[in-house]
């Protein structure tokens, strides 16, 4: 076994008058070590090149926001089960309630990848692998709400609400479907003197 050698280089461009973000990153490791469909590891003999690119546009127009992501990335050969494309989108509300006393933010976040090779799951080594199973495209996504008064903050979660609108089921993972919807909530208050 050789050990892997990888160079990676990068940059970002952010442009503030349309407040946008880019940036693009190449990376090359020779004899990089990577999980086989089997679930053991391998090395693979030879030059494993990747190429990222991400574009962040940020929305606003008075209380709404919306935030979006896009992860494109390419790979020389497929050693890793990765979407070539995927994104993440908040839509997004935020303002100040009953005369400026509660700061509140109440939106939904959605994950898009369209259909790919996905990752096994090793429980034994705890890594995911490679796999022949294709995940079909499933639009996921949470509704949320924030609440904020002074030092109280309250938070409620409704997670993978889009299952409600769908027959199918969503996979991360090949074999492990994510779970139902659920309804999560959190406080947190902090004592002062």
């Amino acid at each position: 076994m050789v050990n892997p050698l990888g160079t990676e280089i990068g940059g970002n461009l952010w442009i503030s008058t349309i407040n946008m973000n880019a940036g693009l990153s190449q990376s090359v490791i020779n004899n990089p070590i990577y999980w086989g469909k089997d679930g053991n590891p391998y090395q693979y003999d030879g030059v494993f090149t990747s190429t990222y690119l991400h574009l962040q546009q940020n929305f606003k127009t008075g209380h709404f926001h919306l935030d979006n992501h896009i992860h494109f990335q390419v790979f020389n050969t497929n050693l890793y089960p990765l979407p070539k494309l995927y994104s993440t989108h908040q839509l997004y509300y935020t303002g100040a309630w009953f005369q400026k006393v509660m700061n509140v933010t109440l939106g939904i976040d959605a994950k898009l990848i369209p259909d790919y090779q996905g990752p096994g799951f090793q429980p034994l080594y705890g890594q995911f692998h490679l796999t022949d199973s294709s995940l079909p495209f499933f639009p996921a996504a949470n509704l949320y709400l924030q609440a904020r008064v002074s030092s109280f903050r309250a938070m409620l979660l409704m997670e993978n609400f889009s299952q409600y609108f769908f027959s199918n089921t969503n996979f991360d993972v090949v074999g492990q479907p994510q779970f139902d919807p659920k309804f999560r909530f959190g406080i947190q208050w902090l004592l002062k003197d």
